[in-house]
Order: C-alpha cells, then structure tokens, then sequence
C-alpha cells in the first residue's frame, strides 16, 4: 500500500464519520449526542488498529518530529491523569475520558503524520468541509422552509436539532468551520460561479452562527479575528475583509429571514435575541465556582477526570471552561503540562503566519484562527467533551500541525527510534482496550442504563453520553 493510498484511507475515514455524524439519523431512539459518540468510538477503533500496523510509520514520524519537552510534557500530564483516575471514586468512569483523550491526541499525531508527507490533500479536506458545511445548512434552511412556507411556528431554538442534540453544538461546528469556509475565496484564480458559491455559503453560515444564539461563537470569531489583527495583520488582512464582507451580508439574511418574512407572512415566530442579554454569563458561574471549589481542594490531582459530572447540580455536567474542567478534574500539574504545547504551537503558528512560506499563507491564517476561536470558545463551552466537536479539533489539530512540519525545513533526517516504533502502537491498543472495557456495561446494557437515569429522575446534561451524569454508585 503506497503513502498515498493510506493517506487517503484516513481521509475517507474522517469523511464518512463527519458526514454520516449529521446527515444520518441511523436512529430515532438514540440521541444525536450518543450517535456522534458511537461513530467516534468506531473511528477510534479502526484508526488504532492501523496505527499499530499500516500507519504506524505515520505515527512513529510525528512522534519523533515532535520537540522532547513536548513529549515529556504529555507523558507527565497523562501520567498524573492516570493516577487521579485510579484514584477517584468512579475509576471506570474516569478512565473512559483519560483514555479518549489520549486516542484522540494519537488520532491527531497520527493525521498529522499523513498530512505533512503528502501535497495534495488539502484541497480534498476542504472539499469534505464544504460537503458537511452544505448538507448542515441545507437541513437548517430545509426545516425553516418546513415552518415558514405552510406557516408553522418559527422557533429558532429547535431549528439546529436535525443534526445536533443541542444548538449550541452547532455553534461549536460554526467556530471551526467558518474561518476555513473562507480558504476558497482566497484564491486569486477562481470562476465567478465558484467564487460567488463559496462566498454564499460562508455567508449562509454567518447568519446560521447569528440565528442560533450562540454567544460563545460571535466571542470565538470576534477575539480570533483580533488576534490575528494585533499579530500578523499584513498576512491576514485578506482573511479578515472576506469575513467582514460575509459577515455583513450574513446579517442582511439574517434580518431579511428571521426578522422581515416572518412580519409580512404574520407568521408566529419565535427568534431568541441574545443581543438583549449578551453580557449575561446563563448560570455559568455556578458552575465555574463549582469547579474552582474542585480546585482549591484538591489542587494536584484533581477529583478525577469526568468527575465534575458527579457533582451534580440544575444546569450541566461540565464546567463550560475547558481550563477550569482539566484543573479540577486532572489537577494543575496535569493542566499545565497539557496547556503549554497548545499555548506555544499556536504561537509558533502566529509567528510562522506573520513570515509565512510562499504557498500556504491563506492555509495557515484559516487554521490558525480555526484553533483560537475553538480555544477562546472552549472557556465559555464545552468544546473539548462533545463528540462530534472533538472529531472536528482532530481534523483541523492535525491538519495544521502537519502543514507546520511540512512548511518547516527540516535540517536532519530525524528518524524514529526503535523505543517510539514499539511504544506508539502498543500505547494505542491498550487504550483502546481500555476504552472499550470501560464503556462495554453502558453499550451492552444500553436500555437498563438509560432507563437507571429515568429513575432518577435525572435530566440529560451531554457529558460522555448524552445522559451527562454518573450514576450514583457506579
């Protein structure tokens, strides 16, 4: 099997899991939520089998490309992590995110890995997020046509729910899409036909990311942008007038359908207006003092990872601040030791942006304001615990860190050493064992473990599953 073929292998993999996550209902009696996971497990499943056979030179590559620091960094924070799930009163439970986080950190190296040996795939992952960008939107505008044409209740709020169990989970997928929606338009040689296209569809996503309330994602894009502005304005200065002219066409449509039709029809129509309570923080402080509580008391290896979905309260399983989630629930050591290869990668990448290579400067700017609206998001939202949100982070996480090595001259041959090439696999497949074990009481009892929430009264806050909280002795 040729590089070429087994990067396209993965690639494939990656389409069908994104595209079937959304477009396929496979279902009706499982959540959206719970069928994003299940695809994500089965990906999970079949990317570490191979990595352990045909990609492991892909994996072994990355890992050996990779600074020591920064392998010694993620070896200690998973190390702690392994001992405070061990540790914590839900170990099973707590293991299940140690060892997903962990795949899905593999999962990227190993995209990665692919990515920066090949030159042609960059066009095919921008075809897969323009494919997912027009089946999510045409099922959107679909379901307001559904309520608007025979005059049926407009409701903003259940307008996102062909697709995702919740809007704001929409709002996760528009942080990461719509800086990279803009990568055609930065071409200078495009038909007026295509260009006019792409720049509808970014647009149409700009007024879906403003119909859906999510205040987390006008935050994301608006500080993303000023970034980029404030730290290598001369290379993105493209990137941003294409945005700020779709944006604004974005807010016509969005007046013209969600303010004006449903005025001339006199159709009831109901259109949250965040706009009126922008500044409000919607009970997120509770949570964020539930979790600092977490902190103080148990400041170096945390409660355990998962386990703020044990401390239960009215709102949700998860913190909404990815950095307070990790301290509380991993410690701070772990915290740090995660937190600063993603601190200093995005800086590498502002830097390689302000002086960029000829040939990938549109490419990295759309990355790297990808990442920082899905790490500004991430501390208001639970970016990094929804399924299909952190297939997406894997896609675009690898995507750039393999543009990055690709871009970088490489001033040695570095070639992996014996103890990567026999660690990386076996480390996949025993988290993945891991994984599956943890998960198996839940998957092979599927009914009686949903039905022990029902009589508990509990609601559904997603956490892992849909179902949010731990059960009370488990």
């Amino acid at each position: 099997m040729t590089n070429l073929s087994r990067q396209f292998h993965l690639l494939f993999l990656f389409a069908l899991t994104l595209l079937i996550g959304v477009a396929v209902d496979l279902s009706g009696k499982i959540s959206w939520h719970d069928q994003q996971r299940m695809g994500q497990i089965a990906l999970l499943v079949i990317t570490m089998l191979g990595s352990a056979t045909i990609w492991r030179a892909d994996l072994a590559g990355m890992l050996a490309r990779l600074p020591t620091w920064v392998k010694w960094s993620w070896v200690c924070a998973f190390g702690i992590g392994l001992v405070s799930a061990v540790r914590s009163d839900y170990p099973r439970f707590a293991l299940i995110e140690w060892a997903s986080f962990l795949l899905l950190l593999w999962l990227t190296l190993l995209w990665a890995g692919q990515v920066s040996k090949a030159n042609n795939l960059d066009k095919w992952i921008q075809r897969l997020i323009i494919a997912v960008a027009v089946i999510i939107a045409v099922k959107i505008l679909a379901s307001y046509l559904g309520s608007i044409i025979p005059k049926i209740k407009l409701d903003t709020t259940i307008l996102f729910t062909d697709g995702f169990s919740n809007r704001r989970f929409f709002g996760q997928i528009a942080s990461l899409l719509i800086p990279l929606l803009a990568f055609p338009l930065l071409h200078g040689k495009l038909g007026k036909i295509k260009r006019t296209s792409f720049f509808l569809l970014l647009s149409i996503w700009w007024t879906l990311a403003i119909a859906s309330g999510t205040r987390g994602t006008w935050l994301a894009l608006a500080l993303s942008s000023g970034v980029l502005m404030a730290g290598a304005w001369r290379s993105s200065l493209p990137w941003l007038y294409v945005q700020v002219k779709a944006f604004m066409l974005g807010m016509a449509l969005f007046v013209l359908l969600f303010v004006w039709a449903p005025q001339l029809s006199q159709l009831d129509a109901s259109v949250e207006n965040r706009f009126s309570n922008i500044t409000t923080l919607s009970g997120r402080e509770i949570l964020w003092d539930t979790a600092v509580d977490q902190v103080r008391t148990h400041p170096l290896l945390g409660i355990g990872p998962m386990h703020l979905a044990a401390t239960k309260n009215h709102i949700a399983a998860h913190p909404h601040n990815s950095a307070l989630q990790l301290m509380a629930e991993w410690g701070i050591p772990a915290s740090l030791a995660l937190a600063m290869p993603l601190a200093i990668g995005l800086v590498s990448l502002l830097c390689m942006v302000r002086k960029p290579p000829d040939g990938e400067a549109n490419l990295l700017v759309c990355l790297l304001a990808a990442l920082l609206a899905a790490t500004t998001q991430s501390m208001v939202d639970g970016v990094i615990v929804m399924p299909y949100t952190q297939l997406w982070l894997v896609v675009i996480g690898g995507w750039a860190l393999g543009t990055y090595y690709k871009t970088v001259p490489r001033k040695i041959d570095l070639r992996p050493s014996l103890r990567i090439v026999l660690v990386a696999p076996l480390v996949s497949i025993i988290c993945l064992a891991l994984l599956l074990a943890s998960i198996s009481p839940e998957v092979m009892n599927w009914q009686a473990s949903i039905q022990r929430y029902v009589d508990e009264g509990s609601f559904l806050p997603p956490r892992y599953w849909v179902r949010g909280w731990i059960p009370t002795g488990q």
